[in-house]
């Protein structure tokens, strides 16, 4: 989407704002790369469960399978040694990728019709929905 802010994502459009993919183990995964992806400097788990919109316990268990897979590394916080800090691999990375591109090719398409102002717009008001549902 030319002229607009650039795409981390389908939904960067909306601010970073990740849909919500609990209830479906492939896209939880899925998502959760995009999650780690966002935080190079490394993510813990509690703030990928927040951001992922799903249960502490099942960010838990995909990450083991992300692991197992060789998608992930954990090591420990130098700032906090109690604490775990999440990395993508270099095939956590290309997956990450490309599931970005698979979410641009999918979801792209929907906001082609706006103009940079209105997709702007659209972004502040899901904002105040938002910021409005969580009182």
């Amino acid at each position: 989407m030319s002229g607009d802010r650039p795409m981390n994502g389908a939904f960067s459009m909306m601010n970073g704002r990740q849909p919500d993919f609990s209830g479906r183990q492939g896209l939880v995964r899925e998502n959760l790369l995009t999650i780690i992806a966002a935080a190079p400097e490394g993510i813990r788990a509690k703030q990928i469960a927040a951001q992922a919109g799903i249960n502490q316990s099942s960010v838990s268990e995909s990450l083991g399978k992300l692991e197992d897979d060789g998608y992930i590394r954990r090591t420990t916080d130098p700032t906090d040694k109690r604490a775990t800090l999440i990395f993508l691999t270099d095939l956590g990375k290309a997956r990450a990728s490309e599931v970005e591109d698979q979410q641009k090719e999918m979801f792209g398409h929907l906001f082609d019709c706006l103009t940079a102002n209105e997709k702007a717009e659209l972004g502040r008001l899901l904002d105040k929905i938002i910021a409005g549902n969580k009182k």
